[in-house]
């Protein structure tokens, strides 16, 4: 068996599931490659608002940990 390839992906963690970090790792997995990550920042949907999106920036420590 081989090894597959390996990517390497920055992104935002988007509540739907419809875009960001999960959808790479999805196209990584279509493609036959092993993805791996860091999550950059959390969007959040707001529903009293129109649906209105938040950004949840990831603090740099915590990433750099």
């Amino acid at each position: 068996m081989s090894t597959p390839p390996v990517a390497y992906v920055i992104a935002g963690s988007e509540a739907t599931g419809g875009a960001g970090f999960q959808v790479d790792l999805k196209t990584y997995q279509q493609l036959g490659v092993y993805g791996v990550g860091t999550l950059s920042c959390i969007v959040a949907f707001d529903p009293s608002n129109s649906w209105g999106h938040r950004f949840h920036p990831i603090p740099r420590d915590i990433i750099e940990e």
